[in-house]
């Protein structure tokens, strides 16, 4: 029997063969067990179990690994009162509406003035200041001589005049002045605004009246925590109108 054209021959020669190839490609057999071992890219799907390698994502422009691990959530809608995007607040307390957005130097109308508010303003002094707003009226409508107060003291607070008119409809001569100071009417540290303008005695009663031009830019200030008064010379009828704020 030629053992060379045997069927044992030619399966020895294909199993020499294939255990060659294996020898190649890194694949042992040990013990019956056999132990394969891959080098090269791994494509990890998803879905697939954990790789303990990176997962290369696929973003636009070109691709960038992952390396953050752990668990992230994300959230539809923004948090009341929470997110701020650069320097806008933005207010989402009812979600689903469109809300609009206001900066640090915007307020609402009739609320305090806001810590970076955008005034309207000038040069006084050397420095920017913002112009003033009288919003309020103080009347008096008298024969009083001497002081009487038109606007009660606020702790900490100053009262400011941007103009007014004031009137006599007397034969006697009198002169009125705007004062402030502490007290009653102004009677203590009692401080000259304006000077006494003289009303001058007419030949009739027709009306001789004073206007205080009306300014928002050089209001006439009181010191913090006084009054306002006004301060007539004699005890004749007077009539005035003045306007002024206070903070």
């Amino acid at each position: 029997m030629n053992f060379a054209k045997s069927k044992a021959f030619k399966v020895c020669c294909v199993l020499f063969i294939c255990l060659v190839l294996m020898a190649q490609q890194g694949v042992n057999v040990v013990n019956s067990t056999i132990a394969v071992t891959q080098s090269g890219t791994w494509t990890v799907q998803p879905g697939n179990t954990a790789n303990s390698t990176a997962w290369l994502v696929t973003g636009t422009g070109g691709t960038f690994p992952v390396t953050n691990t752990g668990t992230f959530a994300t959230q539809a809608t923004l948090q009341a009162g929470s997110a701020i995007a650069g320097k806008f607040g933005i207010d989402q307390t009812t979600p689903g509406t469109t809300n609009g957005t206001q900066d640090a130097s915007t307020g609402s109308t009739g609320s305090a003035v806001p810590s970076k508010a955008a005034y309207i303003a000038g040069v006084g002094s050397g420095n920017l200041t913002g112009y003033i707003n009288c919003d309020n009226t103080a009347i008096y409508d008298a024969s009083t001589s001497g002081s009487t107060q038109l606007v009660a003291l606020s702790s900490s607070k100053k009262i400011y005049v941007c103009g007014g008119l004031i009137s006599t409809s007397q034969t006697t001569a009198v002169s009125v002045k705007l004062i402030y100071g502490t007290g009653t009417a102004c009677a203590t540290g009692s401080t000259n605004m304006t000077p006494a303008w003289p009303l001058q005695a007419g030949t009739s009663t027709g009306p001789i009246g004073l206007q205080i031009p009306a300014t928002n830019s050089q209001a006439l200030a009181t010191a913090a925590s006084n009054e306002l008064c006004i301060n007539t010379s004699t005890g004749v009828s007077v009539q005035a109108l003045i306007y002024y704020t206070q903070f």
